[in-house]
């Protein structure tokens, strides 16, 4: 994303959650009511033509436009289900992937950010290092990536976003909310960051927010407090990218950078962890590094702390820098581990959700 397309996309989102901007919501008004309508249409026909794999399908999604902290859920899910017997596969459509036609790609240990985008990478990393079975997979036509994933012998599927993918049947949908964030004043795209409208939290299974949700939505939603979860989020000590040795010095003289749906919240994360920041780097979200973004960090000679998102693309980058930039990397790369917390009943319901309704879906199609 280019420095002029960046200003840009922030200053529409400011347009977003400002209450004065009235130019801004009457101009886009009419672009509001064509995307609407775009998008009820494409929901219908994708409905239609629906089809789903042969196990359950758990939906991890959002109706907010950008990131809302899905893979620390995603992770926990996969590593809850899989430490209790269940082959779990984890399918993404592989945002920023540089794949044209070699669909689906089930990753490896060969599998590069280029290859599979950078979310996905990461969490086929977090699995490996926590010895968990659990497969990872990309495709843009989910439906093609979930048969793939049943063909290696899973017993079900968590899709990391998709809420909106309708081709794709589901047995079992999660929102994800942020109070920080929150919808602005309920506007869709282009005039608000919403993707459907906030009363379709009121038609999915279960909402996850880390704190509570405001009485306005409750009031269009009128079943959210019996589907709302809370949660949270556990921030570790930050771990060497090379060695995997945590951090040892002082807290009090470390860089920070992220590239994700929103930095200001992992360095005041960071800040509330301890950590006195003496520089943060912010970028876009799944923003590709190069050589010169890593001149600007080494060049002040002080830890660099991360998140594993970022961590996977930096670490992608490692086979083509000079050997000068890879000592620096193992010298100051620091990834945070992040984890989120969930109860495990709760994430017990989700599968009996998903496994009564797939069988359901399956007793559907034997009598078709």
């Amino acid at each position: 994303m280019s420095a002029l397309t960046q200003k840009l996309s922030l200053w529409i989102q400011r347009q977003w959650y400002s209450q004065k901007p009235v130019a801004w919501h009457l101009l886009s008004w009419p672009f509001e009511q064509l995307f609407k309508s775009i998008s009820v249409k494409q929901k219908n026909k994708d409905l239609a033509q629906a089809k789903g794999p042969n196990v359950p399908v758990i939906i991890l999604g959002n109706i907010h436009v950008g990131g809302m902290g899905k893979s620390p859920v995603v992770q926990a899910l996969a590593r809850y289900y899989a430490a209790n017997g269940l082959k779990v596969g984890v399918l993404l459509r592989g945002y920023k992937s540089k794949q044209q036609n070699q669909w689906p790609h089930i990753l490896s240990d060969y599998s590069s950010t280029d290859d599979a985008g950078d979310e996905a990478v990461m969490h086929y990393a977090v699995f490996q290092q926590e010895s968990i079975n659990v497969l990872v997979a990309v495709d843009p036509v989910r439906t093609r990536g979930a048969d793939a994933l049943v063909a290696k012998g899973v017993d079900l599927i968590i899709c990391d976003d998709g809420l909106q993918h309708y081709k794709l049947k589901r047995d079992c949908e999660i929102v994800m909310y942020q109070p920080a964030r929150g919808i602005g004043r309920g506007f869709l795209l282009p005039r608000g960051p919403l993707r459907e409208p906030v009363e379709r939290l009121d038609t999915v299974d279960f909402v996850l927010s880390t704190a509570a949700i405001p009485d306005s939505i409750h009031q269009k939603c009128p079943s959210l407090a019996k589907k709302l979860w809370l949660y949270r989020t556990q921030m570790e000590q930050p771990v060497n990218l090379i060695s995997g040795q945590q951090l040892s010095q002082n807290m009090t003289d470390v860089l920070a950078l992220a590239a994700i749906a929103d930095p200001n919240a992992f360095f005041k994360r960071l800040q509330k962890q301890g950590f006195q920041l003496s520089e943060h780097y912010s970028y876009a979200d799944h923003q590709h590094f190069t050589e010169q973004h890593l001149k600007i960090w080494f060049a002040q000679r002080k830890p660099v702390l991360m998140t594993m998102k970022d961590a996977v693309k930096i670490k992608a980058l490692l086979p083509s820098l000079s050997d000068e930039l890879q000592q620096n990397v193992a010298q100051y790369c620091f990834l945070i581990p992040y984890k989120a917390i969930l109860e495990p009943f709760l994430v017990e319901k989700a599968l009996k959700v998903a496994q009564t309704r797939f069988k359901t879906r399956q007793e559907g199609a034997n009598s078709a």
